[in-house]
């Protein structure tokens, strides 16, 4: 390599001395040229190593990024356990089923319906970690549709499944809780509601997390009486959904 570099070739100003892809590229060159004369190399070729070098360069470059990027999630783990508040934006799409009965003079009449609508919301949590794998929240939901609104009021349980050497934590949860449904014109329904669901956070910092997740929720039978003009009617109103959620969860 000296010998070709003292003959001062006329590409050799575009090359930083001790630069090792620059080593490496002048020995590719003089290997697959081996048959041209050492007083001159073809244009071609200058070229052709020119380009090569931009592209280990940008190469470099990324695998620097990239290195950052691991380190910084190396460091950026959640903490281990303490207290925690998230906040959620939810997508629903709801699917109720409403059985109807009358009573009095129209004992004999029923009536079954389903309805399929998106519901938008917000889910707000304070939670406990008590440890890498395990934590509980108790969580307040709210979404509406036209119409139609709900409350939740759930206590949901996390199995987290941290990743060791990065910032991503798959988990999987379980909910119990209490629904107050309201259609306008009607007075409010209560009932027994659940979800189980899946999902996944990304740790920014040691107390800052992004988070977005899928869930199954579904009520057992809400119960209601209306009467109108003298007609009354015993409903039951069961509602299951499909959800998507995202948002964010700050350690304290």
């Amino acid at each position: 390599m000296g010998r070709v570099f003292r003959r001062n070739p006329p590409f050799y100003g575009a090359f930083r001395q001790n630069d090792a892809a620059t080593v490496a590229l002048v020995a590719y060159a003089l290997l697959k040229n081996k048959g041209l004369s050492d007083k001159r190399l073809k244009t071609e070729n200058v070229k052709e190593m020119m380009n090569m070098k931009r592209t280990m360069r940008v190469a470099c470059v990324a695998l620097a990024m990239g290195t950052v990027i691991y380190a910084k999630g190396d460091v950026a783990k959640e903490m281990d356990m303490g207290w925690y508040a998230s906040g959620k934006f939810a997508y629903h799409s709801v699917e109720q089923k409403l059985s109807s009965t009358f009573v009095g003079d129209y004992a004999d009449l029923s009536d079954d319906e389903k309805v399929k609508q998106n519901f938008v919301g917000i889910n707000v949590a304070g939670g406990y970690r008590f440890n890498p794998y395990v934590r509980g929240e108790a969580e307040l939901g709210y979404a509406s549709k036209s119409d139609f609104s709900w409350w939740t009021v759930m206590g949901q349980f996390y199995a987290d499944l941290p990743i060791e050497g990065s910032p991503l934590k798959p988990y999987a949860n379980i909910g119990l809780g209490l629904m107050q449904f309201t259609q306008s014109g009607f007075d409010a329904e209560n009932g027994m509601c659940w979800n189980i669901g899946i999902g996944c956070s990304f740790a920014m910092t040691e107390n800052l997390s992004i988070d977005a997740s899928y869930r199954f929720f579904q009520t057992g039978a809400i119960k209601s009486t209306e009467s109108y003009d003298g007609v009354g009617a015993d409903y039951e109103r069961k509602i299951k959904s499909n959800s998507l959620l995202a948002g964010v969860r700050y350690a304290f």
